[in-house]
């Protein structure tokens, strides 16, 4: 019997110009799907994107609470020193 396939996530962090948001998405999704095709002898593999624009950020639930935890002390830290 073969081997399983694997899922797992892969998070690429993409910085754009406003204006050339889309099309660089677009862009990184070929790269990453040819990867995959390359990875895993012709297999195409699904991509997905999640756009976060400023003011927003993204967050992976998996470290809210240890950025809950940075912020509470940054602020204490930064009455401290006020």
């Amino acid at each position: 019997m073969g081997e399983r396939p694997r899922m797992t996530r892969v998070y690429k962090m993409l910085r754009s110009d406003a204006m050339r948001l889309d099309e660089d998405v677009a862009q990184m999704r070929g790269i990453m799907s040819k990867a995959g095709r390359a990875v895993t002898g012709g297999l195409d593999i699904r991509t997905d994107a999640e756009v976060v624009k400023f003011p927003d950020r993204y967050m992976d639930e998996r470290g809210k609470a240890m950025w809950e935890k940075v912020v509470t002390l940054l602020d204490k830290s930064s009455k401290v020193a006020a």
